[in-house]
């Protein structure tokens, strides 16, 4: 007689989709990314949502920064029920002088202190 297996993975194969915020639309558009360029970065995340080349921001790693097609993309990584969401946030020129990651921990500390004030 068989014995039934019961599997240890709820979902198996799950799509990988990728959206982007408005503010990422402005740079989309402040940097002239046509489509092409916009679905090649797109289809990177969706192909490699985790890399090696990645660099994180903070000790849980839920902003990522990802050099793709000579942009610094910034994005998340999330679950929308069957689906991985990859939202870009971002996409900003690098700055050897101030490197993307310490630039959104500054702006970061200033949006806490606001918040704080209630600016």
């Amino acid at each position: 007689m068989a014995e039934d297996r019961v599997s240890n993975l709820r979902f198996r194969g799950i799509d990988v989709v990728v959206d982007t915020t408005r503010p990422a639309e402005f740079d989309i558009a402040d940097h002239r990314l046509g489509t092409d360029a916009v679905e090649a970065i797109a289809s990177e995340l969706k192909e490699v949502t985790f890399s090696t080349r990645d660099r994180t921001l903070g000790t849980d790693a839920v902003v990522r920064v990802r050099e793709i097609r000579g942009f610094d993309v910034v994005y998340a990584v999330g679950r929308e029920d069957a689906k991985v969401v990859v939202t870009i946030a971002a996409a900003l020129r690098p700055n050897d002088n101030e490197p993307t990651e310490i630039l959104l921990e500054r702006l970061n500390a200033v949006a806490i202190l606001r918040s704080a004030f209630g600016l």
